[in-house]
């Protein structure tokens, strides 16, 4: 019989070979793509290797002309004048604007500071990437090679330096990268039992991004109070903060943008959401083309289709699996995943966060046995990495009509990725059986199955998060 080492040393060996085999593909897929004529990636990976910075990128740029017309206008309403009147799409909370607070209290600042941050901040997620992919391959709770660690670590930072969500958001200048590198750092410390660190990482990109605040309610629901202290401790002083610097009125005016949004959404194509899907399919308006000064018009089935929808992906990632896995790593992907899904407007550099979601689902299909199940979840795997991991939009634009089904490909392969983490019930493994018989007393549940999981304790003496 197989010891238990060997058991888990044959699992972190497939899930290297899955990984290698996926970004392999991916990189066959850029190779071919670019030999065509129909990707950008290359250019991108290109302007990351060489620091090629935007000075005043996508959403630091609309940022900035917020944060200076307050300066010139204390007290003046700031969504009315920069988004309704000058249609500048400042479309962001006036807590995001702290940041630029405490840049002006430098001495001095070099005229890219943000987008260098940007720059050394992926290469840093990359690290953290790695370690998060160890931490999945160490969940068998038996201890791994350090070469098979050596090299997870490496082919997940290969992943996440070549990830197109991460490129294109460095390519254009924007916050999301910052954001993509917080939620990896949520990720490694749920995995390591820290659920406050871990809510901290989320309350900061709350501080910018306020949609992935319904995480709070999330860990309430599953009585995660650590998790939800860490956050309110970032988020209630920044607000009070902004509440400070710029007044209620101003703070309430968000609402008023957020709602606009909402009925009217976005038909251009990187918009991968329910509300892009169907306003490129009502609207007779070309979606290739970028309207930066206004919006489509409002449309009640592309409301009411995206309200209905969006609710639906809401309610799943706050209630799936509430009571049999009140905190497993899945829970918290699927969460994050389906309410950036849900938001009328998501972009293609919002699904960054499709990374770890990935890498979860490679460990998935690692612990199966070669059976119809595990060959069906590598396909799921490989092509949702290859899919969403690679610049394809150029290629569908060049094949297909203004306004096809075939522009929200990004959005079906997150859905797809999601319904694959969503039914993964996790195999009886050696490990397991083995831990049934020497602690029994430590329960937990893995899938949706009920085990004796190992959890080894933190730093704190806390026991380590179920995956």
């Amino acid at each position: 019989m197989m010891s238990y080492s060997g058991a888990s040393n044959a699992y972190s060996g497939n899930l290297l070979r899955l990984l290698l085999f996926g970004f392999l593909l991916a990189n066959l897929a850029c190779v071919l793509l670019s030999y065509l004529g129909h990707t950008m990636q290359p250019t991108m990976i290109g302007q990351f290797l060489t620091v090629h910075l935007k000075n005043v990128g996508d959403s630091w740029g609309t940022m900035a002309v917020a944060h200076e017309w307050l300066t010139t206008h204390p007290g003046g309403r700031v969504y009315q004048a920069i988004f309704f009147d000058a249609h500048i799409r400042f479309q962001y909370p006036l807590t995001s604007l702290l940041l630029f607070k405490a840049i002006d209290l430098l001495p001095a600042r070099p005229e890219s500071l943000l987008d260098l941050v940007s720059w050394y901040s992926i290469w840093a997620q990359s690290a953290v990437m790695g370690l998060v992919a160890v931490e999945l391959a160490k969940r068998e709770g038996v201890a791994v090679a350090r070469d098979r660690k050596i090299g997870i670590a490496v082919v997940t930072a290969l992943m996440t330096l070549t990830f197109f969500p991460i490129l294109r958001g460095f390519a254009i200048g924007q916050a999301q990268v910052w954001f993509d590198g917080f939620f990896f750092l949520a990720c490694l410390f749920w995995l390591r039992g820290h659920w406050g660190r871990s809510g901290a990482m989320i309350g900061i990109i709350c501080i910018f991004k306020p949609q992935l605040g319904l995480l709070l309610v999330w860990a309430v629901l599953r009585r995660n109070w650590g998790f939800a202290a860490g956050f309110l401790c970032v988020t209630v002083p920044a607000g009070l903060a902004a509440l400070h610097f710029y007044g209620l009125r101003n703070n309430l005016d968000y609402l008023t943008v957020l709602g606009f949004l909402s009925r009217h959404g976005e038909i251009f194509y990187p918009n991968q959401s329910v509300n892009g899907l169907l306003s490129r399919f009502i609207n007779p308006i070309d979606s290739r083309i970028w309207y930066g000064d206004s919006f489509p018009p409002y449309h009640p089935i592309v409301y009411y289709g995206t309200a209905l929808s969006s609710a639906g992906l809401v309610l799943f990632g706050l209630l799936f699996r509430v009571r049999s896995e009140p905190r497993s790593f899945r829970s918290l992907l699927m969460a994050a995943l389906a309410f950036t899904a849900a938001s009328p407007i998501a972009w293609e550099h919002h699904y960054g966060i499709l990374l770890p979601v990935l890498i979860c689902l490679a460990a998935d299909a690692s612990r199966l046995p070669w059976l119809r199940e595990k060959a069906v979840r590598v396909l799921i795997f490989a092509a949702s990495y290859v899919l969403v991991g690679q610049d394809f939009f150029m290629i569908v634009m060049h094949l297909f009509p203004p306004n096809s089904l075939a522009y929200s490909f990004y959005f079906l392969a997150a859905c797809g990725a999601l319904a694959s983490l969503a039914t993964f019930k996790a195999p009886l493994t050696a490990s397991s059986i083995q831990e049934r018989i020497s602690a029994p007393y430590r329960s937990t549940t893995t899938g949706g199955r009920a085990t004796q999981a190992f959890q080894p304790p933190d730093e704190g003496g806390r026991m380590g998060a179920s995956v």
